[in-house]
């Protein structure tokens, strides 16, 4: 059974609904974002190695090129089978006032007071999972920082519509933060269409 994409985590919002009654201050739910389209990445793991081993089959005694092509797509369903066993139950918790990032290693909190732009890396190659990516205040030479953007989190995620519900659910989140969120903002970086630094912002953003 496939943990949820995205959805409430019901028994820490309870405690944070507990919480803010007793504040008298309507308290939201935190959203989870997680594993996703888990069977279509297996399938696609699968899909990957039939095709490597038909390559190697019907390749002739020099056919370098489809054993090279073969050689990549073994890669590739290893990738695949690697992220989803490795990272299937890692979370990313988007709670009131900090992100909190869920892995077997234990957890990694960001303050959202120190997030200054948001965004989402998909499938890359190879495939090394997909996830929220942070810009945050810091130092010039941080890593995640205000000249360099991280992905948070490896988490697997398949298929357009598992990667749409996921980029909505975390743009709406940092609507509500008033955090501005950036789609393929490392893409953009990546390429020279923008800077990692919005206008006006300076080298060093770190909190006084």
């Amino acid at each position: 059974m496939e943990p949820p994409l995205v959805g409430p985590d019901v028994a820490g919002s309870r405690a944070h609904g507990e919480r803010g009654a007793e504040r008298g201050d309507d308290a939201r739910a935190p959203v989870v974002l997680g594993a996703g389209g888990l069977r279509r990445g297996l399938a696609s793991a699968v899909l990957f190695l039939v095709l490597a081993v038909a390559g190697w089959w019907l390749s002739p005694g020099d056919g370098f090129s489809l054993l090279y092509v073969s050689g990549q797509l073994v890669l590739a369903a290893g990738c695949v089978l690697h992220v989803v066993v490795r990272h299937r139950l890692d979370t990313v918790r988007l709670e009131e006032e900090v992100v909190v990032v869920v892995t077997r290693q234990g957890e990694t909190v960001y303050a959202w007071a120190d997030v200054l732009e948001v965004s989402w890396q998909g499938s890359t190659w190879p495939y090394t999972g997909s996830g929220p990516v942070l810009r945050l205040r810091g130092g010039p030479f941080d890593e995640p920082g205000p000249n360099a953007p991280g992905r948070i989190a490896r988490l697997p995620v398949f298929g357009a519509a598992a990667s749409g519900r996921a980029t909505a659910a975390l743009a709406d989140v940092c609507a509500a933060r008033g955090v501005p969120y950036t789609p393929k903002l490392m893409e953009l970086i990546g390429t020279g269409k923008r800077m990692p630094r919005l206008p006006g912002e300076p080298r060093d953003s770190r909190r006084s």
